[in-house]
């Protein structure tokens, strides 16, 4: 990717470290969420004020292996559309890369920066692919994880995020594809039984 210019850097800067303080206004969502103010605070959440160009919304970064913030994305709090909106000409980045720094011979890939949120509160080292048609190719994303021995991949219970699976599954080595029920993503199975459950669909659970 093109590299970033000190003006880019420090305006994403900015709009991180002025929403963070505003973290508690979405306390009631990300407790909806099942996200931990802790598990937030790690990732940089926070909300955006009212001189932001999109105020009142859930600032999610994306933070570089390196520390320093390379995009950002706004979410929504009051169920408003577009659920989702990114900075105009921002490139689409893998939501928390630094995983792929920390983690041993294993990691998970799912879609969304919640459900990657979701595993990394659960104990795993996880990477979110901002959408389930985001997932670059054969080239970019699965030079990354030539490394490991054995990726989770995590793709929604419906038509798309299986497909989405499979494009990632087809393009790395010792991919192990998670299935989740019709319907439901990451979060909404942590949120139905919590972290073991998640192991269980992962084959974990007896370990």
């Amino acid at each position: 990717m093109k590299p970033q210019s000190s003006s880019l850097k420090a305006s994403l800067e900015k709009a991180v470290s002025e929403a963070e303080p505003n973290l508690e206004l979405a306390k009631e969502f990300l407790q909806g969420r099942g996200l931990l103010h802790a598990t937030a605070s790690r990732f940089r959440l926070g909300v955006s004020g009212s001189s932001s160009d999109y105020p009142g919304r859930l600032v999610i970064p994306s933070i570089a292996p390196e520390g320093n913030v390379v995009s950002v994305r706004y979410r929504s709090l009051d169920g408003s559309e577009p659920k989702m909106l990114g900075l105009p000409g921002q490139q689409t980045r893998l939501f928390n890369a630094r995983a792929v720094a920390q983690a041993g011979d294993t990691i998970c890939i799912t879609e969304g920066e919640f459900d990657a949120m979701i595993l990394e509160q659960c104990g795993f080292n996880a990477v979110g692919v901002t959408g389930a048609n985001a997932w670059k190719g054969k080239k970019h994303y699965p030079r990354l994880f030539q490394g490991f021995s054995k990726i989770y991949i995590f793709g929604d219970g419906d038509t798309a995020g299986r497909q989405f699976a499979k494009d990632v599954f087809d393009t790395v080595n010792g991919g192990v594809m998670v299935r989740l029920l019709d319907g439901l993503d990451v979060n909404d199975a942590f949120l139905e039984g919590g972290a073991d459950y998640i192991r269980k669909l992962m084959g974990l659970d007896d370990e």
